[in-house]
């Protein structure tokens, strides 16, 4: 009697096999620095902006103070930096992990494979998306007035 030769299944292969070339802190910064840098240029650029020039005025429809200007403008560059930082960071981990499974970024979706990249790729949009919101509330400080 011959004793059958048992070869124990194949372990599968893991989803992201290419995981320790993007960190977590890499990825989770390429996906939310850009947002929190964009939430934190509006909402203090709007609370900078709606206080009135003068603390007695009944309303806030008075100039604000011409010392906001430069602090907004410093407010708005360091966001747009951090936009474009975040951006570089998730571009930087999709290109380490593009090739992390097979088949094209259509298939990145569907299969459900590669999540390193597919975590990269939307850093990349969400930090690009941010980009152009954070150019666009600049854009709005420098064309609208601080007075209304």
């Amino acid at each position: 009697m011959t004793h059958a030769h048992f070869n124990p299944p194949a372990t599968p292969a893991h989803p992201a096999p290419q995981r320790h070339r993007a960190s977590l802190a890499r990825l989770s910064f390429g996906l939310a620095a850009a947002p929190l840098a964009w939430a934190l240029q509006t909402l203090t650029g709007y609370g900078l902006t709606s206080q009135p020039s003068d603390p007695g005025a009944a309303t806030s429809h008075e100039c604000a103070p011409s010392a906001i200007l430069p602090v907004l403008m410093t407010l708005d560059l360091a966001a747009t930096f951090l936009c474009v930082v975040a951006l570089f960071v998730a571009w930087r981990c999709w290109t380490a992990t593009r090739e992390e499974q097979y088949g094209s970024r259509a298939q990145l979706l569907e299969i459900g494979e590669g999540r390193t990249r597919f975590l990269a790729m939307c850093g990349m949009l969400v930090s690009a998306g941010f980009l152009v919101a954070s150019l666009f509330t600049s854009l709005v400080m420098l064309i609208s007035p601080l007075c209304s």
